[in-house]
């Protein structure tokens, strides 16, 4: 898919009308191959590698072969993202969807502009100017009907492909980047970087979506509740909570009000190893593998 996506784009420069245009070469046609195969390589590496070791640390060592094949790793997405809620429901099988849709549409591409790259390549065109338009007419036979009805119907496709991209991305990302999803969502749509954001992502622990809002929500009541020097105000003492024998109760963690220390129950400490930068793992550890590097660290120190 990556592979077309760029030899399309990539194709509009190498039309023999640009020249006549805008007084530029075009990009000649073995260079446009050459571009989209160097991009599809490195994108696809990147896009292996992370849905790989997602579905290794998800224990999906069957399906990990997925990640390596083209199509297959479409699907292999959404065996990571699971069932994407939609209003009150949960819906699967985003991922077999979506790999469907895809290979309808590479094959409407392919129908399309490899017999245009081919006519291009091979001098079969000729280029007529209607008033202020100027249209290519391929020299190429029955080919020309073919390119006509899979343009018609690669922008039929490509609009199917794109709703159930938007469902299939956004489980994804829920599950390994529930701060950011929607905006990585859009990314993806207009750009082919899920791949690359597969690859930042690979060491991420997965949340439980649901679960993940509960926890802001509760951690966001608590903070209207409460303001921002907790439940024991400024001072520590908590004004809604009559003195006793004269005297003010004192917070149970110790220092004068904020947040408690020491082993405070925290609504959200189940997701605390989530960072809210989509971006902010790209070292590949955690913060509690920084945290066991550091004590092995200074253990090797002291012996």
């Amino acid at each position: 898919m990556e592979f077309f996506i760029v030899f399309g784009a990539l194709m509009g420069i190498s039309n023999p009308a640009v020249q006549m245009a805008y007084g530029i070469n075009p990009l000649p046609v073995y260079w446009a191959y050459i571009i989209s195969a160097v991009v599809f390589l490195v994108l696809y590496t990147f896009k292996a590698v992370g849905l790989s070791t997602m579905a290794k640390k998800r224990g999906m060592d069957k399906k990990v072969w997925a990640a390596f094949v083209p199509f297959a790793s479409t699907w292999l997405i959404g065996e990571l993202a699971g069932p994407v809620r939609i209003g009150k429901g949960k819906f699967a099988y985003f991922g077999l969807l979506t790999m469907l849709a895809e290979i309808l549409l590479v094959v409407f591409y392919a129908l399309y502009y490899i017999p245009m790259a081919y006519a291009i390549s091979q001098g079969l065109y000729v280029i007529n100017t209607y008033e202020k338009y100027i249209v290519v007419d391929y020299l190429i036979g029955n080919w020309n009907k073919v390119m006509n009805v899979a343009y018609i119907a690669e922008n039929i496709v490509r609009i199917l492909y794109l709703v159930i991209c938007v469902f299939l991305y956004m489980g994804f990302f829920r599950a390994y980047a529930p701060m950011s999803y929607i905006w990585l969502d859009i990314l993806c749509l207009l750009f082919p970087v899920v791949g690359i954001l597969a690859f930042a992502f690979r060491n991420r622990k997965p949340v439980d979506y649901d679960k993940f809002v509960q926890a802001r929500m509760e951690q966001m009541r608590r903070a209207q509740q409460y303001g921002p020097y907790g439940p024991y105000g400024p001072y520590g003492q908590n004004p809604n909570v009559p003195p006793e024998n004269g005297q003010y109760r004192q917070p149970p963690y110790g220092g004068q009000g904020g947040a408690p220390s020491g082993n405070a129950p925290d609504p959200f400490g189940e997701f605390s190893s989530q960072p809210s930068d989509p971006f902010g793992d790209f070292s590949g550890h955690d913060s509690a593998g920084k945290d066991d590097d550091k004590k092995d660290g200074q253990d090797g120190s002291s012996s």
